[in-house]
């Protein structure tokens, strides 16, 4: 029985596509169809234009102040005053922007107010510790969302004149200043930019790592001088700066020497000269700072080691 289903398996004629269409069974259906049209060929297709990729986030990682480096997926674009801002430094913003002339706030327009008030005024105000009121003004400064346009009289015990200004014109001078994306790190918000991003200079020499440098510490007589020089580049604001950064800074790296704090303030400086800081003074006295904490001043130190290692070996 099996070898007889075999062979009628095996003469069983191979049936071909044709042979059906042409076959009584499918007639009917082709001549009520009609006989198909030749496919049309699909036109060629152009050759896509290949754009220039992106500046922005080419490297897949964006860099802070500090040097710290985030990945791209951690990094949000700035569409409001207030995605930059911290709750504490919102906090602030809202109160003095909301507050009247009994408080001391005066409307100057739409978008601009000015007010003479000193920390301990202000911490009322804005209902923190006055601690938290000096470490705020900077940072608000930096990110362009207010202004110190005088200091602070004695003889007429009036405070700091600021002018802090609204949500659309601060979101226009955080633009102008190449401020557009923001990371949260803890409870802090940063400013970051794309790690091989570098920030245009406007007659500035940016010194590198020089493997010749001396090591001069920062509390040397000598170094003064060449500091305030250094931050004169940005102004007399930011020269008068010079001893309370060197202070800073020796408080978060006891080992500071004079080359590191001269990089960092010309490093600090590529904002100055890129953005519309009103007040350079007060930018580099928050930042500058800070480059001395975290991956910043390692990536520096190693660098400057590596070029020392170069030139002693060649």
């Amino acid at each position: 029985m099996t070898a007889a289903r075999t062979r009628r398996k095996q003469s069983a004629p191979e049936l071909d596509w044709r042979d059906l269409a042409s076959g009584p069974a499918l007639r009917g259906l082709t001549e009520a169809l009609g006989t198909p049209e030749a496919p049309v060929p699909a036109p060629a297709l152009e050759t896509p234009t290949v754009l220039d990729p992106p500046t922005v986030g080419v490297t897949g990682f964006w860099r802070d102040g500090a040097g710290t480096l985030f990945p791209a997926k951690r990094v949000a674009e700035v569409k409001s005053a207030a995605h930059s801002m911290t709750l504490g430094e919102e906090r602030f913003y809202q109160s003095v922007w909301n507050a009247g002339a009994d408080d001391g706030v005066v409307v100057e327009s739409d978008q601009s107010r000015i007010f003479s008030l000193g920390y301990d005024r202000l911490a009322a105000l804005v209902r923190l510790d006055e601690k938290s009121v000096r470490a705020l003004i900077p940072k608000l400064a930096a990110k362009q969302i207010l202004e110190i346009l005088a200091p602070e009289e004695s003889a007429t015990r009036t405070g700091r004149t600021y002018r802090i200004f609204g949500p659309a014109e601060v979101l226009a001078r955080q633009r102008r200043a190449g401020l557009t994306h923001v990371v949260k790190n803890g409870r802090a918000v940063e400013f970051v930019t794309p790690s091989d991003h570098v920030s245009p200079t406007v007659g500035v020499s940016i010194p590198e790592p020089q493997p010749e440098a001396p090591a001069i510490p920062i509390t040397s007589p000598a170094a003064a001088g060449q500091v305030e020089a250094a931050l004169a580049v940005y102004g007399p604001q930011a020269a008068a700066q010079s001893q309370a950064i060197i202070a800073a800074v020796l408080a978060k790296s006891p080992t500071a020497t004079l080359d590191e704090l001269v990089f960092f303030i010309h490093e600090r400086g590529r904002a100055v000269r890129a953005g519309s800081f009103s007040n350079p003074g007060a930018y580099l006295a928050a930042y500058v700072p800070q480059s001395f904490t975290g991956a910043a001043i390692q990536w520096f130190r190693r660098a400057r080691g590596a070029a020392r290692s170069l030139s002693t070996s060649s």
